[in-house]
């Protein structure tokens, strides 16, 4: 969650509310894990998050997130990230 903290201070980040919520949240959705793990992997290449140009990870990420959430939508996860997406 430091690199989300990170880009929220650098107005970067790719959600609103909460990091270590919304980051929990994204990391239970079932079957994003390789998106989620490249978007990280992104964010972590450079000194600062907002430095790192993740633009096709951040969208690969949330798309796979968005898909699973419209067949879930009651789920625990996609209740939080709702309120994620500011």
């Amino acid at each position: 969650t430091t690199e989300c903290e990170e880009a929220q201070v650098g107005n970067c980040a790719p959600f609103q509310g909460s990091c270590s919520d919304c980051c929990g949240a994204a990391a239970q959705v079932t079957g994003c894990d390789m998106e989620a793990t490249a978007l990280y992997e992104c964010f972590s290449s450079t000194a600062s998050p907002c430095d790192a140009d993740c633009t096709m990870e951040a969208d690969a990420a949330q798309t796979c997130i968005t898909n699973y959430c419209l067949q879930n939508l009651q789920s625990p996860e996609c209740q939080t990230l709702i309120g994620c997406a500011g």
